[in-house]
Formats: C-alpha cells, structure tokens, sequence
C-alpha cells in the first residue's frame, strides 16, 4: 500500500514544500489551476455576492438575536467616537499626522508620514 495518496507521502510532500517553496514545474502547475478557478468563479454566478435579506424580527421573536434600544445604539455610537479620538490622540502624540496638517482629523482618512 501507500503512494501519492497516502497520508504520510502527502504530509511530507506539504513539509517539503513549506520548507523549500515549490519546484518550477509545481509552482507552474499551481499557478495554472489558481488562475483557472479564479476564472471559473468570476464566471460563476453562484460565486457572486447575492444580498442577505435578514428577517431581524423573526431572529428576535426566536430568541437568536436581541432587540437593541435606540438609547442603547446612540451609547454605542458615543462610546465609539470617543474610542476613536482616543485612538487619533495616541496616533497623534507618537508622530503620525495628517500629510495636510498638524493635528489628526477624525472626519477624514489619515495618511502616515
């Protein structure tokens, strides 16, 4: 018994790679077969994003989620603000400035020098 499918020839055959890379011929072959699945799934229509029509009330009804208060939400909305100056705050105080100007923004996106 034993051969290209056996678990020990496979598992050293992964050791092998993962140690020295491929050879030129498995790289290629590799390559090859990446390049045509990505092919196949772009043309896939299952492969494509498809939305997610979530009925929150009956996850709710159902006890799978929980129904969040709109206090709650501007809580959370708050807490991350304020979690997200802190964060510039420390960006700001270690060097990392906005490429325009002395003081970070939080309204836009930051570049780092």
């Amino acid at each position: 018994m034993g051969g290209a499918n056996d678990f020990h020839t496979v598992r050293r055959r992964y050791q092998k790679v993962a140690e020295h890379g491929f050879d030129k011929d498995s790289a290629n072959r590799f390559l090859r077969k990446s390049i045509e699945q990505s092919k196949q799934a772009a043309a896939d229509e299952s492969y494509r994003y498809k939305p997610m029509n979530i009925n929150w009330e009956e996850l709710a009804k159902d006890g799978i989620v929980k129904k969040t208060s709109e206090r709650n939400v501007a809580n959370k909305i708050e807490r991350a603000k304020k979690l997200t100056q802190e964060a510039y705050d420390r960006a700001d105080k270690l060097g990392y400035r906005d490429t325009q100007g002395n003081k970070l923004d939080i309204t836009k996106p930051q570049k780092q020098q």
